[in-house]
């Protein structure tokens, strides 16, 4: 996940460096845009290709920034420090909490659960009247949690566990 992770704050680092908005509200921003992306490829069928994009682009705009704006960075890291550093023992603990958890509610069991493990399997989406098909009883609902969930899952693999604490992670930013 530490690659989706990264490339998701370099795309993120693009509104801030171009049109001068604050990292703070560039993250939210920048998460429905790749979550708007990603559906719309993922309804094209063009799903993999463009999460492979997004890493790409993402990754070469988290480099540039390490490497060129240097300053900034520990600028950032200076002021942020309790912050980040909040963030990242919180996302910690919950990693340690639910290393071994299984999907036990109702949503993440028969819904958004589902359709991320659905969608990191086939790569597409799934029709409703498709003979493999997981749910056809949720068609109607949108699938974002999903692509959120194949995009900061596709490189580290599915599991439940991976799952929870990637929506987790969404939920701080939102």
């Amino acid at each position: 996940m530490l690659i989706s992770i990264l490339a998701y704050f370099g795309i993120a680092y693009l509104p801030t460096r171009y049109f001068k908005v604050k990292f703070t509200y560039s993250l939210p921003a920048s998460l429905s845009l790749i979550i708007v992306f990603l559906y719309i490829c993922a309804m094209c069928e063009l799903l993999f290709l463009a999460t492979y994009l997004v890493y790409i682009v993402g990754m070469v705009s988290f480099c540039t920034y390490v490497y060129l704006d240097r300053k900034e960075l520990r600028y950032c890291l200076k002021q942020y420090w309790g912050e980040i550093t909040i963030l990242l023992c919180a996302i910690l603990i919950y990693a340690f909490y639910t290393r071994n958890a299984y999907f036990s509610s109702w949503d993440d069991f028969s819904f958004w659960g589902e359709a991320s493990k659905e969608l990191l399997l086939s790569n597409v989406f799934e029709k409703q009247d498709m003979f493999t098909s997981i749910f056809p009883i949720h068609a109607h609902y949108p699938r974002g949690p999903a692509v959120y969930h194949y995009f900061m899952l596709l490189f580290s693999g599915y599991s439940e566990a991976k799952a929870l604490l990637a929506h987790f992670i969404f939920h701080l930013i939102f």
